[in-house]
This record gives C-alpha cells, sequence and structure tokens, in this order.
C-alpha cells in the first residue's frame, strides 16, 4: 500500500469522524451491559436446559446410535453450502455503505483494505461454533460415556471447520452466480455421495468433523483421533492462502449493494419491524417473470396460482422450507407416538415447522401490507387473507404428513396435520402483526437496570413462542391428555384466529380502508 493510498483512506477516515464522531466509552459499556443482562436472563437458563436435555436417556440413545455421526457429516456440510449461498446476499466483508464503498472502489487490493473486515467475521463465526459444540460437549461430558480428549478434539476440529465456513462465506461473495451455483451443487452432490458411502467419508472435510463425534470417538487414544484433526488444519492453513485472492475479487457493485441493503434492514430493525427486515435483504428476482398465469374466475383457485409461482420463483428456498416441513412432521409425529422421546423432538419440530412453513407465506404478508388499499377485485381484506391462506396450508399439511409417515408415526399423522394447520394460522396472525408499538420502546426500570430490551424481544418472538407452546408443549402433553390435548389445539385454533383477523382489520383500518 503506497503513502498516497494510506494518505486517502486516513482523510476519508478523518472526514467520517468528524461527521459522527467517534464511538463514545458509554456507548460501548452500555452494549456490553445488556449484553451481559441478556447471557445471565436468558443465555445462562438456555444452556442449563440443554445441557440437562442432552444427559436425558432419550437423548443419548440418539446421540450415541451409530447414524449420530453420519447426522453430524450431513450438518457439517449442509452449513458449508448455506455458507456458500449466505454469500450472495450478505457476505463477511460488510460496512455501511461509504465504508464499502470506499474500501473498494480505491486503487487498493482488497486483501489490503478488507482483511479487517473479514476477521471480524470470521471470529464472530468461529466464537459461535465453538460455543454450540462447547455445549453439546459439556452435556456429553456430563453424561458419562465419552472422554475428556474427545470433547477437545470435537471441539477443536470445529474451530478449524469454521475456518472453511467463513472461507466459503466469502467465496459466496466474491464468485460470481453461475460459477457459485456450479461449486453449490457439486459440492451438494459429494456430501450426498459420500453419506450414501460411508467409506468416502474419510477423505471430506465434513467427514473428519463427523469422525470426531465424541461417542464416535468412544475410549480411542489421542493418536487415534489425530488424523481428521490434522487433516482439517492442513485446510484450515489452504484457507488462510486462499482468502486474499477471494478479498481482492470483491466487486464494488457487490460491496455497495450488500452493505446498503444491509444498512437497510438494520436501519428497519431497530424499528422492531421484523417483516421489513427481513424483506430488506431479499433479492430481486427475474425467474418466472414471462410466464403467465390464467387466472381462474374461482377466485381461491386464482390466489393458489398465484402463491405457487411465488414459490416457483425462488425455487432453492421453496424446496429448503418443503424439506423443513417435512422434517418438522418427522419430529412431531415421533415425539406424539413415542413418549420416551422426550422434548426435544417436540420443540424442536414445533420451531422447524414455524421456520419452515413462514417460508410460503408471502402471499399473507402481502396481503397485510396491502390491507389498506383499494380492493382488488373487489375482495376484502379478510378474503384476500382467508385466500392467501390456502397454498401455505395445504402445502404444510402435504409435507407434515409425508414427515409423520416416513418417521414411521403414520397412526399420528393426523395430529401432526391438525398442529400444522394451527402454526399456518400463527403465521397468519404473525404476518399482520405491524410495526413496533413506540410505548415499548419506553424505559422499564427495575433493580438491575432498564430492561426494555427485553419487552422489544418479548414482543418480537410472540409467534415463535405461540408455535412452541401450541405446537411442541401440546404434543408433548398428547400422551397424557389424550383427547384434552385435541380440545385444547381446537381452543387455540379457534383464539389464533381471531387474533389473525382482529389484526387484519385493524390494519385495514390504520391504513384507511373502508371496510374489512
Amino acid at each position: 500500500m503506497t503513502q498516497t493510498a494510506h494518505a486517502r483512506l486516513r482523510a476519508a477516515h478523518e472526514v467520517r469522524v468528524g461527521r459522527d464522531g467517534q464511538t463514545r466509552p458509554a456507548d460501548i459499556a452500555y452494549a456490553a451491559y445488556i449484553a451481559v443482562l441478556l447471557a445471565a436472563i436468558l443465555g445462562v437458563p438456555i444452556v442449563r436446559a440443554i445441557v440437562l436435555g442432552l444427559m436425558t436417556p432419550s437423548a443419548r440413545s440418539v446421540l450415541f446410535a451409530p447414524p449420530a455421526a453420519a447426522v453430524v457429516a450431513a450438518i457439517a456440510g449442509a452449513l458449508l453450502v448455506a455458507a456458500l449461498l449466505a454469500g450472495r446476499t450478505r457476505g463477511p466483508v460488510v460496512s455501511d455503505p461509504f465504508r464499502a464503498w470506499l474500501l473498494t472502489a480505491v486503487d487498493i487490493p482488497g486483501r489490503a483494505t478488507l482483511r479487517g473486515s473479514f476477521a471480524r467475521s470470521a471470529s464472530g463465526v468461529g466464537l459461535v461454533i465453538v460455543a454450540i459444540t462447547t455445549i453439546t460437549g459439556l452435556g456429553l461430558w456430563f453424561g458419562g460415556g465419552v472422554t475428556g480428549a474427545s470433547i477437545v478434539g470435537f471441539v477443536a476440529g470445529s474451530a478449524l471447520f469454521s475456518v472453511l465456513l467463513t472461507t466459503a462465506w466469502l467465496a459466496g461473495q466474491a464468485l460470481d452466480d453461475h460459477r457459485l451455483w456450479a461449486i453449490s451443487a457439486g459440492i451438494a452432490v459429494l456430501i450426498g455421495a459420500s453419506i450414501a458411502v460411508p467409506a468416502t467419508l474419510a477423505f471430506t472435510p465434513w467427514g473428519w468433523t463427523s469422525a470426531l463425534w465424541p461417542p464416535a470417538v468412544g475410549a480411542a487414544t489421542a493418536p487415534l483421533a489425530a488424523g481428521p484433526l490434522i487433516a482439517l488444519a492442513v485446510i484450515a492453513v489452504a484457507c488462510t492462502l486462499v482468502v486474499p485472492r477471494l478479498l481482492d475479487r470483491i466487486l464494488p457493485s457487490t460491496a455497495l449493494w450488500q452493505a446498503t441493503r444491509w444498512h437497510a434492514a438494520l436501519t428497519l430493525a431497530r424499528t422492531g419491524d421484523a417483516a421489513a427486515t427481513l424483506g430488506a435483504l431479499g433479492r430481486a428476482r427475474a425467474r418466472g417473470r414471462g410466464i403467465h398465469l390464467a387466472l381462474s374466475r374461482f377466485l381461491p383457485a386464482a390466489w393458489l396460482a398465484r402463491d405457487a409461482l411465488v414459490a416457483l420463483r425462488r425455487p432453492v428456498r421453496s424446496v429448503v422450507g418443503f424439506v423443513a416441513l417435512v422434517g418438522s412432521g418427522a419430529l412431531l409425529g415421533s415425539a406424539a407416538a413415542s413418549p420416551a422421546a422426550g422434548t426435544a423432538p417436540a420443540l424442536s419440530g414445533a420451531i422447524l415447522l414455524f421456520l419452515a412453513a413462514g417460508v410460503f407465506c408471502d402471499g399473507l404478508r402481502s396481503a397485510a401490507d396491502g390491507a389498506g388499499r383499494a380492493p382488488l377485485l373487489g375482495v376484502s381484506v379478510r378474503a384476500d387473507a382467508a385466500m392467501h391462506t390456502v397454498f401455505p396450508l395445504l402445502l404444510a399439511i402435504a409435507a407434515s404428513e409425508l414427515g409423520a409417515l416416513l418417521a414411521g408415526a403414520g397412526a399420528m399423522s393426523g395430529w401432526v396435520v391438525a398442529v400444522a394447520a394451527c402454526i399456518v394460522i400463527v403465521r397468519a396472525m404473525d404476518a399482520a402483526k405491524g410495526p413496533l408499538p413506540i410505548e415499548l420502546l419506553m424505559p422499564v426500570p427495575t433493580p438491575m437496570g432498564d430492561v426494555s430490551v427485553v419487552t422489544v424481544l418479548l414482543w418480537q418472538s410472540d409467534a415463535l413462542l405461540l408455535s412452541l407452546l401450541v405446537a411442541g408443549g401440546l404434543t408433548i402433553a398428547l400422551p397424557a391428555w389424550g383427547a384434552g390435548a385435541w380440545i385444547a389445539l381446537a381452543v387455540a385454533a379457534a383464539v389464533l384466529l381471531a387474533m389473525a383477523d382482529h389484526r387484519f382489520v385493524k390494519a385495514a383500518a390504520a391504513q384507511g380502508a373502508d371496510g374489512p
């Protein structure tokens, strides 16, 4: 980097600091205080619950089963592909729009200007992965049956694998779409082939990670488990050598586009509007614009065709959502059929069902956004929302029932279908929630300080908490309650439907609609 380049960057930084000012120590202290408060109130109980859950006999029977290592390999491989694709929307090198333009538009290699941003993102990913694997290791350790060396090796291997993940994330930001999709498809094929032929896992990074799974290592000595660690270390070193070249390939247009959208998303997140935040991160789609629908005069069929076309224009997102719906059905069906399975499958299935159903609820969100506009084709707000519910409802029912059947829980398919329908209603209610009420941003003084941030988090997560209560809680209670669980589910569905209707009508009134 020349002295001239140094001077230009220093001058730009001084101008920016002169306009916005330096970050005050008080701001840093407050952020640290909020982080510690949230960790104490939410983090510690959650970690304790996870560790205790991993120590239960039902959880240990799954964790120590022979297929567990293959599942670890599949998860590692899926994270690798996800990191590649995530770089298209939000890569590890993202700053505010001004710095993104400045650091990429000047005639200075990206390896010199962008390495700090990449290092911060890579450190964050590494810390998250180490935290997850450490918590998992603690649950295995306290439950017994594994050695301390195997847990240390698993955590170390996961940290090394995180280097590959962040490099793949950077590659997704630096490479063009055609090359990125080709690489992602190739890796996905390799992952599937290696899992289908377990002998080939020994030659893949995700296989090396799974070989360090503590129950798979068992009582093995450290030298026997050193091979995968050495292989992952070699891959990590190779990635560090590739990173500078990838940083040099990041285009100014890509950096500015991602930074602008990320800045907009953060701004919307501060207002508490989660739907608008996610919408700001979306990409404009050109696929399917040439398709012309011959809309049926039967309006529900016309709305169904429109929502199906929206899903077809996002094929990867839709496939992932459908697979997740199938997985949620399998988890909920297994939990309902086997009380000994514990709470983990039911709660995991509830979360997965809520997230997956949201993939197909774009029509509901569109109906909520347009609630105050002139009625389309003379359709009321209620009718518009109801017809946009048909598509996600049909998909959720079909996919969840398929998952229950694949899991061998066909006898519980009726319950799984009913739960899936209820979660779609939760999604409809959440779609019409609207922006965060300004009164929730008022200070909430307590002996522990201002906890207004907790109030905001509870408001944002109300739909997820309801899904955990309805889908997860009632599934756990089903074996004991019997018909009582069905009655509670029906009552919950009726209440949620009334809440969704109220929110859509309220949204229409707030935006100036003449009527519902």
